[in-house]
């Protein structure tokens, strides 16, 4: 779905009539931008949220198998990726700068930015689907510290993802 498509779509009164006057469309422009960011931000955070519930489930299930709590070490850590991860979804620079701001991002910056917002989705299906192995594992009791450092280094890579987010939005200037 492309947000910033349904965003503009759903343009006020006011805004059309905005968007009439030399320059203030921009301005209306960069405003429904950095909602669609706002909205494709706090989807991911949502659909990471949901990945962390499965996964505290699973730790649940863990501490009532035979060998389980030895994993718990693991699991929390992987818990706590993914809770930094959606904290930093959901309070992040919305890609743009009111007017007094100091920083100042362009349209076309803003394009960049969401953009790469929806390569975040990416890094969200390959935990998705660590947690789906790890569900496997924990039925069968095999191979569950292997699934669950690789649900680790996903949860990381989608960190260090959202860290080079903000350094696009610094390079812009």
């Amino acid at each position: 779905m492309d947000l910033v498509s349904k965003v503009f779509d759903e343009r006020g009164f006011v805004e059309k009539i905005g968007g009439m006057i030399p320059g203030f469309g921009g301005y209306f422009n960069r405003n429904k931008r950095r909602d669609a960011d706002k909205l494709l931000r706090d989807y991911i955070a949502r659909q990471v949220d949901e990945q962390r519930g499965r996964l505290a489930s699973l730790t649940v299930q863990l501490t009532s198998t035979p060998g389980g709590l030895k994993h718990l070490e693991l699991a929390e850590r992987a818990t706590m990726k993914m809770q930094v991860f959606m904290d930093k979804m959901r309070t992040a620079s919305y890609g743009y700068a009111g007017w007094f701001d100091a920083v100042k991002v362009d349209e076309q910056d803003l394009e960049a930015i969401y953009n790469y917002d929806t390569s975040l989705l990416e890094g969200v299906g390959r935990v998705a689907n660590e947690v789906t192995a790890l569900e496997n594992a924990v039925a069968t009791g095999e191979g569950i510290p292997i699934i669950l450092n690789n649900l680790i280094r996903e949860t990381d890579d989608l960190n260090r993802a959202f860290a080079k987010r903000q350094d696009l939005i610094l390079a812009t200037h």
